[in-house]
């Protein structure tokens, strides 16, 4: 049967000394990540660029940050539209026609609005 054990007890007990304490310190840290109720991820620097098709998830200064070989985003910015107006009753036009047109230009007017103030706000691709 081979001997297992090398023959330098002392250095046997060195090498474990060095990892018990290793595990020791591995130990005390504070965990970056809990989730016991919910995820509480703790702050830290921005991280390195992780490799292409990684991406890190980190808090730093209260806000909650993504990044990838692409770039770096705030998560919980929500990017709003501008306030678009109801349309109102249509002006009583001297014909029927008139009050008709007059509404289908308010719409039109508050769509354009709606549209314009969307891609302000990146949440349409402009053309």
């Amino acid at each position: 049967m081979p001997d297992v054990y090398p023959t330098d007890l002392t250095q046997r007990i060195r090498d474990l000394e060095k990892a018990v304490e290793e595990l020791r310190a591995g130990a005390s840290r504070e965990a970056l990540t809990e989730a016991s109720q919910g995820w509480v991820l703790r702050e830290m620097a921005t991280p390195s660029v992780p490799p292409t098709g990684d991406i890190h998830i980190y808090a730093q200064g209260g806000q909650l940050y993504a990044r990838s070989s692409f770039g770096t985003i705030a998560l919980n910015d929500q990017a709003k539209a501008g306030f678009v107006q109801a349309v109102g009753a249509a002006n009583a036009g001297t014909t029927y026609t008139t009050s008709e047109q007059d509404l289908l230009n308010q719409l039109k007017d508050r769509v354009n609005l709606i549209i314009t103030n969307m891609k302000i706000a990146g949440l349409m691709d402009t053309i």
